[in-house]
Parts: structure tokens; C-alpha cells; sequence
């Protein structure tokens, strides 16, 4: 049984380091999950094991920049079920928060994240090179169509 929640730091059990930089290069810092909890952020459980959680933080009126936290289960086994979270996460960001654009930057050495991300209204905007803290490049992606 899945369960779709509103995020608390404390849902977050151990994160694979690996990962943690894919989507929201700041994850690497600990204190960084203390300001994703005071914006609109939600967590995806299996059985009640921890699969990730994500949100947006939202620097001003209409602008959300979006950031994911995986966890230790494997992911594969639960893709629908994350595809139909991002999507509603995004829906519900944009109806309740009222945010027109969301953003992300997304690591292009994981292919995965970036259908992940294109498979959710997102839209590759331009290539961010040496972006993240690893110096690797990143794509910048948007949604501003809400119309899925």
C-alpha cells in the first residue's frame, strides 16, 4: 500500500549518497532539509518504508524550484507510483501554491531523471555546465503548461 504525505524531516531515514545530488544539488547539505520542510514538500512510503520525498521551495510569488530525496529501497519496483507523486506534486504546487513556473536542475549523467522529470511537464531549458557541487553538468528544467 502506497502513502502520499505531507514531508517531515524526520521521514527521512538513510539517503543513498549517490543520489542525493541528482535532482537538488543543495541535498547535500544537512541543514538544507530544515528549509524544504517550511515549503510545500511531500514523502512516498511503500508499506510504510521510506521511497523519497520532494517538494518545492519558493523564493518568491510564482516560482518554485524543485528538490528530491531518495531513499535506501529500490526504485524500479515502485516508477508508477513515483511518476503518479511527481505528477501530483507538481499539480498540487502549482493549484494551492500558486506557482506558474517550477524548476529543476537535473544531473545529466543519470538519463533516468531526466525522463523522470519530462514524463512530469517538464521541458529542458539549456545546459548548465560544471553546475553542481560534483562539477558535473546539469540541464535546467521547467513546467509552466498545467493543462496534464
Amino acid at each position: 500500500m502506497y502513502r502520499f504525505d505531507s514531508f517531515r524531516p524526520e521521514d527521512i531515514g538513510t539517503l543513498r549518497v549517490e543520489d542525493t545530488t541528482i535532482l537538488a544539488p543543495v541535498a547535500a547539505y544537512p541543514r538544507i532539509v530544515e528549509v524544504y520542510a517550511d515549503h510545500p514538500s511531500f514523502s512516498l512510503f511503500h508499506d510504510e518504508k521510506f521511497i523519497l520525498c520532494g517538494g518545492a521551495v519558493i523564493p518568491w510569488k510564482g516560482l518554485g524550484e524543485v528538490w528530491m530525496l531518495v531513499g535506501t529501497e529500490p526504485l524500479r519496483p515502485h516508477a508508477k507510483a513515483i511518476l503518479k507523486a511527481g505528477r501530483l506534486a507538481a499539480q498540487i504546487v502549482h493549484q494551492h501554491f500558486g506557482v506558474n513556473r517550477l524548476q529543476t536542475p537535473v544531473c545529466v549523467d543519470y538519463p533516468k531523471w531526466t525522463r523522470f522529470a519530462e514524463a512530469c511537464g517538464f521541458k529542458k531549458e539549456g545546459l548548465m555546465k560544471a553546475y553542481g557541487p560534483d562539477g558535473n553538468d546539469y540541464f535546467m528544467m521547467s513546467r509552466t503548461e498545467w493543462d496534464r
